[in-house]
């Protein structure tokens, strides 16, 4: 949208949000960064799951360095394979990127922002990326109160990934 990304990671099992990255582009550094705060939280998990894009590169060489005797620590497919993170890039859409997405091409149709003008894309960025992250993140804090899949024995959640 308008030169912003939205990258995100979702625990397989739980349904349980670890993160929602608002950036400016898709670079392989941008994508790792959340990766890798995720992986200081939780610790790294069995399995990574992408659909086809370079850009997954240092976290597929991180899996494979990571998880050596795991097979296939880093899956590629489809998005169909993909269905707990695309039912929530729908819903992340349908809620909350639908709206801003509407409310910028109006600023757009009415000439106070022009996207192919370098400046206007950079301030833009500059001023929207922070407030979309918060409103995403506010929106991830309610996602995450929903009852997930409890996963240990003693009825605790946690990721799929974390040792109990």
């Amino acid at each position: 949208m308008f030169g912003i990304w939205i990258h995100g990671c979702i625990d397989g099992v739980s349904h349980y949000v670890l993160y929602a990255c608002v950036a400016s582009n898709k670079t392989q550094e941008t994508l790792f960064e959340p990766f890798s705060v995720d992986v200081q939280k939780f610790g790294p998990p069995l399995r990574k799951r992408s659909d086809f894009v370079a850009e997954h590169a240092l976290i597929k060489r991180y899996m494979e360095e990571v998880r050596p005797a795991t097979s296939n620590p880093f899956l590629m497919g489809s998005s169909v394979h993909n269905q707990r993170i695309e039912y929530w890039w729908r819903l992340l859409w349908e809620e909350i990127v639908w709206y801003h997405k509407n409310a910028v091409q109006e600023m757009v149709d009415q000439g106070y922002f022009i996207p192919d003008d370098l400046y206007h894309r950079i301030s833009f960025q500059d001023v929207y990326i922070p407030i979309l992250q918060e409103i995403i993140n506010e929106w991830i804090g309610t996602w995450n109160l929903h009852r997930v899949q409890l996963i240990d024995e003693q009825g605790r959640f946690r990721p799929s990934h974390v040792p109990a």
